[in-house]
């Protein structure tokens, strides 16, 4: 019986990156493995060719949507923050994204689809907060959450998505 394995590409839009050939390498070694890899981007021909000539791999399949141009919508950090202004692909340590770390909350969420939320314990509540109200699904990463939070969380799940993986 076959192990089905899907890997997700990870690129820069115009190169497959070395940690996805290493997924692959390392997938590869399951015994029976039947190896997918998925590429999302605005432009798939090219990631599409270079995922399909990494050994091992059976099946590429691809989603191709001008979204995947800009898969980052905002960066937030405090107002008293020194990333304030800076991009954020920057701070990351790769290449510029033309985003710029902001303060303001309210129009991150208007351009976002989902927030990604890996801050700190004590901004999550208003940032579950601040999603409920705007109707954004809300996945919070964040390690060492107050059990006061509890509450506010079971609410805002009947009104957003919402998952809770924090980083344990």
């Amino acid at each position: 019986m076959s192990q089905n394995i899907l890997i997700v590409a990870e690129h820069d839009g115009r190169t497959l990156s070395v940690a996805t050939a290493k997924c692959v390498a390392c997938a590869a070694t399951v015994p029976d493995a039947a190896l997918t890899i998925v590429v999302c981007a605005a432009d798939t021909a090219a990631l599409a060719q270079q995922a399909a000539a990494l050994a091992g791999v059976g099946t590429v399949l691809t989603v191709e949507h001008p979204v995947h141009a800009h898969p980052l919508a905002a960066a937030i950090a405090p107002a008293a923050s020194p990333a304030i202004g800076r991009d954020a692909g920057e701070l990351a340590g790769g290449g510029p994204l033309g985003v710029r770390v902001s303060a303001d909350l309210p129009a991150a969420l208007a351009a976002a689809d989902v927030v990604i939320d890996f801050s700190h314990p004590r901004a999550a509540a208003a940032h579950l907060a601040a999603c409920r109200a705007a109707g954004t699904p809300l996945l919070i990463g964040t390690t060492g959450l107050e059990a006061t939070l509890e509450g506010p969380l079971e609410e805002a799940a009947r009104h957003i998505a919402l998952l809770v993986a924090p980083n344990t």
